[in-house]
């Protein structure tokens, strides 16, 4: 929670992360809803790496000194999460 954000705040869940839009997967984060992605374990597999890349950002952010920047510094290339053959 921010400094700024309201302290009571109602919150609506569902079950997943993931839905279907006009046939094409999506997931919700905070930072906004990503896709579209060719199927549901594709949209999921994409928000693990994503959850997963944001964390270990997170982490680096708190570890760096003051002088230092984030902006130095990219978040993981998806392409190398990618299971087929003819992926970089």
């Amino acid at each position: 929670m921010r400094k700024d954000d309201p302290k009571e705040k109602t919150h609506f869940r569902s079950g997943s992360r993931v839905f279907c839009i006009n046939g094409e997967w999506y997931f919700a984060s905070r930072e906004g809803d990503k896709g579209p992605y060719p199927s549901e374990p594709a949209a999921e597999k994409e928000m693990h790496r994503y959850a997963s890349e944001m964390g270990h950002l997170k982490e680096l952010k708190q570890s760096l000194t003051p002088d230092e920047s984030i902006e130095e510094f990219t978040l993981l290339d998806p392409t190398i999460w990618d299971d087929r053959p003819d992926a970089v």
